[in-house]
């Protein structure tokens, strides 16, 4: 939180009253009234007092002459109203004129000038604006340069050191997050540091260097993983907190960063208490956030993303509803012509697909359909977002398929991968995953068509996924597994021993994967060893059918007590045994 240059800070000290010239006492007159619109403004946020301020200075600085005695502060001044017309309103005209009167007036404050240092202050400011909407490193570098030297002409015990100190140390974190040099961090840290020590228990703007001494924290953590940054950052920010105003629109920001540290550490050490803090913290903020024109409905998206998460590690159903009830307010305040109202379609149905995965009713999943149906017709072609919203499509019809076995939900689930993967260049790392859903897809209809172009397309796309290079080991074994039970059915249905040797061959690569725990690999075990068992049947080879009791036999191992395939795989083991 970089603190804006405002005359609340200019330090401006006029010559008294009976030392100056008429000319120059009118200029003063217009100087001091320019500057009490200026705090009018700062107060009340009224544009024409913010303009008058703007006018009186223009006016002052006209009747002046270049040795005026006040015409730095003029200038000075002129910088700052500039900088806040630039703030209240985004025109770059006035950014570039802020820095133009900022720079005139450090040409008269030469170097020890006490005024120097606000003038300084004021340069640096407006440089990290410039940055932030440019990204250019060299005005960071800058405005350390100028703080640095500000920094200089404020001893300790300075009123005003505090906040230079602040905002160097905010420079310095920004230079970070765009280099993530460890240096800039380390010198973020120190700086916010010393400004706490000098600044009172008390002081009506500690909470600002406690906030951004935590957001420093917070960002050397996500450098080296040390979590004492970690439990520091919580701290500074739940101290920030108890003595923020209420009126600050930026407690909300550092709410958000309390519940993101505290997000952070779940992930690090898995302690239930620190994500109910990011959820207590998200609702706490909802509660504050009352209409849309506040940004509610991003307070829900988030706070139900964050629901979510901890029903993926309690598994509490209130969780879940919780998320779908924030994502239903959150779609209520997307009119039909909103352009995020296909975000919210999208993020409502994909947690009424949770909970259907977690409680089977069917009413969620076809609601969840039709809100993905919803979502993807106000994506037009082309759109980045398309791609998801098809494969959720596609997804949620495969399984609805399998409740219903309804042939249009397998027809639309086949057309949506087909053009999720149409989408989808051969180098994507999302492709393999795309292109085996396509064939899952494929190969559910081939049950029911029985014809053999389902079947064979459905290989070919198990096949060519497998050849991509992207694809990671989980999705390799399942994908590996997906494809030997379609060969397995292709030499069921035609009886070709080449059918039977690639299943074979599969599923064997499948067992060689890195996925020791996978849920599915006693199944693997089991189907390697019917498979086995079947061809010793039909070559009379040995080795078959000792391989096929050992998988067996392995298989009946990991299936516990209690499993309903451990009855299957026994029977198995027992067939196998009887025919050795």
């Amino acid at each position: 939180m970089i603190e804006a240059p405002t005359t609340q800070y200019v330090g401006v000290q006029l010559p008294q009253s009976q030392s100056l010239d008429e000319n120059v006492q009118n200029i003063a007159t217009l100087l001091e009234r320019g500057m009490t619109h200026l705090r009018t403004f700062e107060q009340g946020r009224v544009l024409l007092d913010l303009e008058t301020s703007i006018t009186c200075f223009e006016d002052g600085l006209a009747t002046c002459t270049p040795t005026t005695s006040i015409r730095p502060n003029l200038l000075h001044n002129l910088g700052a109203a500039s900088f806040l017309r630039f703030e209240h309103g985004g025109n770059r005209e006035d950014l570039g004129d802020a820095l133009k009167f900022f720079r005139s007036a450090l040409d008269l404050r030469p170097v020890g000038h006490l005024d120097r240092s606000t003038t300084l202050h004021g340069i640096s400011a407006a440089l990290n604006a410039r940055f932030l909407e440019d990204e250019d490193s060299a005005d960071l570098n800058d405005g350390i340069e100028c703080l640095q030297e500000a920094l200089d002409l404020r001893p300790p015990g300075d009123p005003h050191r505090w906040r230079v100190l602040n905002n160097l140390a905010e420079l310095y974190r920004s230079r970070n997050m765009l280099n993530t040099d460890v240096s800039d961090i380390a010198w973020a840290i120190k700086y916010h540091e010393d400004a706490l020590a000098e600044l009172q228990t008390g002081h009506p703007q500690r909470y600002v260097t406690l906030n951004n001494l935590a957001l420093s924290l917070h960002g050397r953590f996500d450098i080296d993983r040390d979590e004492a940054d970690l439990d520091l950052a919580i701290r500074y920010h739940t101290e920030a907190l108890e003595s923020w105003p209420k009126s600050n629109p930026n407690k909300l920001d550092s709410i958000e960063s309390l519940a993101l540290a505290y997000e952070s550490r779940f992930r690090l050490s898995g302690d239930p208490a620190d994500m109910d803090s990011v959820v207590e913290n998200y609702q706490n903020a909802l509660a504050q956030v009352l209409s849309e024109e506040l940004g509610r409905g991003r307070w829900l998206r988030i706070t139900a993303s964050a629901c979510l998460t901890r029903f993926g590690n309690t598994g509490g159903l209130a969780d879940l509803n919780l998320a779908v009830n924030y994502h239903e307010q959150d779609l209520e305040l997307r009119p039909a012509d909103d352009p995020e109202r296909a975000t919210s379609l999208s993020n409502l149905a994909s947690a009424l697909y949770t909970r259907f995965d977690y409680e089977h009713h069917r009413e969620d999943l076809d609601t969840a359909i039709g809100y993905f149906r919803q979502g993807l017709d106000l994506l037009p072609e082309g759109h980045a977002g398309r791609s998801i919203s098809l494969n959720n499509l596609g997804d949620a019809l495969r399984v609805r398929y399998k409740e219903t076995g309804e042939k249009g939900d397998i027809d639309l689930a086949i057309t949506c991968h087909e053009e999720d993967l149409s989408l989808c260049s051969d180098d994507h790392p999302d492709r393999p995953g795309i292109q085996t859903n396509l064939a899952l897809a494929l190969y559910m209809r081939s049950s029911v068509s029985q014809g053999g172009e389902d079947l064979r397309a459905s290989i070919e796309n198990f096949q060519a996924a497998l050849t991509l290079g992207a694809m990671d080991e989980t999705l390799r074994f399942s994908t590996l597994l997906n494809l030997a039970e379609a060969f397995g059915t292709r030499f069921e249905r035609c009886g070709n021993s080449r059918d039977l040797d690639s299943q074979i061959q599969c599923v064997q690569e499948t067992l060689e994967t890195n996925v020791d725990n996978h849920p599915r690999r006693a199944s693997c075990m089991d189907q390697l060893g019917q498979a086995l068992l079947t061809r010793f049947n039909r070559t009379g080879d040995h080795t078959d059918i000792d391989d096929a009791v050992n998988y067996l036999s392995g298989a009946l191992e990991q299936f516990p007590i209690g499993d309903p395939n451990r009855g299957f795989a026994l029977a198995n083991l027992g067939d196998a045994l009887r025919t050795r």
